[in-house]
């Protein structure tokens, strides 16, 4: 849902999207419509030879990761640094495993998205891209770099001082939050508003009182 903003700052010759087969086709035909606006992204094949990526994001679902990764080797060079904003909690391992650590920054996202009919709507400042170190207690350069990148571009950001947790943490929403959504049929963005809604209480409440039965 960021790639729109990337295009717009880095001109389309600049910006990429990865597919081949089906995939592809359906993109070049039909584009990606995002909040009322179609978007027909610059499509490169995994095999087609180019220039190396600065940035490569990579959001799919768990099946396709293994698949993602492989894709993706013709564009990692040198310099090349990797976000899978992907749910789940091993992604940046199998990433790192076959690139290494020093191309892979740890990375999730929080993100409320209404998808119908292939129609994606949403608030893009309702949400975030969190990334990072594995602690960011003093930001790397390339933490750094990404984070101006990202402000030049309008898509709102974090960096979280421990990534891991905040990882953990979005995997503990998923389970908890989605299944109940689905059990009871409330939308996403309510649940989102009513759990942060409590978290705020709890925050405001807790200096309040002192552990003490009244």
């Amino acid at each position: 849902m960021v790639s729109y903003n990337m295009e717009a700052y880095l001109g389309r010759e600049h910006f990429q999207v990865v597919a081949l087969g089906g995939r592809k086709e359906r993109l070049e035909r039909d584009g990606v419509t995002i909040n009322g606006v179609n978007h027909k992204f610059s499509i490169r094949t995994p095999e087609e030879e180019g220039p190396k990526a600065d940035l490569i994001i990579m959001a799919m679902k768990d099946m396709g990761l293994s698949q993602a990764i492989r894709d993706i080797r013709n564009l990692v060079g040198e310099g090349t640094q990797i976000l899978c904003v992907m749910n789940g909690i091993e992604s940046e391992e199998k990433v790192a495993a076959a690139y290494g650590w020093e191309h892979v920054i740890y990375s999730y996202m929080r993100m409320s998205i209404v998808m119908k009919d292939g129609v994606a709507d949403f608030d893009p400042y309702w949400g975030k891209v969190h990334f990072g170190e594995a602690r960011n207690e003093t930001l790397t350069k390339r933490v750094t770099v990404v984070k101006a990148f990202f402000d030049v571009c309008d898509i709102p950001c974090e960096i979280d001082e421990d990534m891991k947790r905040g990882i953990w943490f979005k995997y503990m929403c998923n389970v908890g939050e989605n299944m109940t959504c689905a059990l009871f049929g409330i939308p996403t963005p309510l649940s989102y508003l009513l759990y942060h809604g409590i978290r705020v209480l709890e925050e405001k409440n807790a200096g309040e009182f002192d552990g003490q039965p009244s």
